[in-house]
């Protein structure tokens, strides 16, 4: 199981207001509130369709331990257990929160980028053989 503390998962966000305990250990990431597990982080984004604020309460019920979010909305007083972490866009916040989770794997990648009109499958075939080769 992988665990991470708060304090290391907001590492290069910047931060509106923070609210409730500054480290508690994270256990996973979800930005659905039916996702949520024990130990949660749940980011609260706004989607095309329904908007992630509106499932905190839930996401609190099913056991996260802090919760991101974008909007000034009134948070639940009682519930001082929780960090609550007030950013400007939830979103970007979660993509960063989830490359410190995961130790930026993006970080250790190799990436070969094909573009143009014609050939790119065949490009990125013989690509593929090449390195294969190299193995």
């Amino acid at each position: 199981m992988r665990i991470k503390r708060l304090k290391s998962l907001l590492q290069g966000i910047d931060i509106v207001a923070q609210k409730g305990p500054e480290n508690p250990s994270i256990t996973g990431l979800a930005y659905d509130s039916r996702k949520v597990k024990d130990k949660f982080l749940f980011a609260a984004i706004e989607g095309f369709h329904t908007d992630g604020h509106k499932f905190i309460n839930h996401a609190l019920r099913q056991g996260a331990f802090a919760v991101v979010y974008s909007k000034s909305i009134p948070l639940p007083a009682e519930r001082t257990d929780i960090s609550f972490i007030k950013v400007k866009d939830s979103r970007k916040a979660l993509s960063h929160i989830a490359a410190n989770f995961y130790d930026k794997p993006s970080e250790k990648l190799k990436v070969i980028g094909v573009t143009g009109t014609d050939g790119k499958s065949t490009t990125v075939w013989l690509i593929y053989q090449l390195l294969t080769l190299l193995n």
